[in-house]
């Protein structure tokens, strides 16, 4: 009996996670996604390159995509397409999301990569730039998604730019990350300021282990007094 029951449950072990894989099988899922950015003249020109694993299992092959409204601005000559040929796609107008939804062409694949190109022009001052986001949860846990930043001519990306950026004083920076996000904010301007969120953070933290260190030998001073 006790053998039995270790075989079956060595059998559940193999198939599950067969089971598993047939049912990420059954939905669509983004496989990869390669993002472009770059500023001229205060307009963000778009690019977004972006592989979906499944896409046939999308009812009625219709792609779904979401973009946030931020700040009142939109995205202005929206293109899509997959190799050289033209997608139709849909708009749907909501109160903080704006959905898109792509036409697949008939004879599509199981593996399907298309374009998502657009502009959005961003007032002075303000730094969110919302991404178009197809709503299909990333293959795996890996970094799937590359997210490439130009700014405009001398101009330096700042250290507290979402999403982090690691290099210091670069006019093009680079991020890996899971999921594509619903937006980006990169600061830029002719010199990277001392004082940003990670000084200040480094500040911070020395100031608390300074008062932790001073404190602490205050009270062993006083054990020691007390003790003479």
């Amino acid at each position: 009996m006790k053998r039995f029951v270790m075989a079956l449950a060595a059998v559940f072990a193999l198939t599950l996670p067969l089971s598993a894989v047939r049912a990420e099988e059954g939905k669509a899922m983004l496989g990869k996604a390669d993002v472009s950015i770059e500023v001229k003249d205060g307009v963000y020109f778009v690019t977004e390159q972006i592989q979906l694993l499944h896409s046939n299992h999308a009812p009625d092959g219709k792609l779904e995509h979401t973009i946030s409204k931020l700040n009142g601005v939109s995205a202005e000559n929206l293109h899509i397409s997959t190799g050289n040929e033209d997608l139709t796609f849909e708009e749907q107008d909501g109160d903080a999301l704006q959905k898109v939804f792509v036409q697949m062409p008939e004879a599509g694949s199981d593996t399907f990569d298309y374009s998502i190109s657009y502009q959005v022009a961003l007032p002075d001052g303000e730094y969110k730039l919302p991404l178009f986001v197809p709503m299909y949860a990333a293959e795996k846990g890996e970094n799937l998604v590359h997210i490439s930043f130009q700014a405009p001519e001398g101009m330096i990306v700042q250290p507290n730019s979402f999403p982090i950026v690691i290099e210091n004083n670069q006019n093009r920076v680079e991020s890996h990350m899971i999921n594509l996000p619903s937006h980006v904010s990169y600061l830029f301007g002719e010199t990277a300021p001392f004082f940003n969120s990670h000084t200040l953070i480094s500040a911070a933290t020395l100031v608390i282990l300074f008062l932790i260190l001073f404190v602490w030998a205050r009270v062993e001073r006083r054990n020691a007094r007390r003790g003479a």
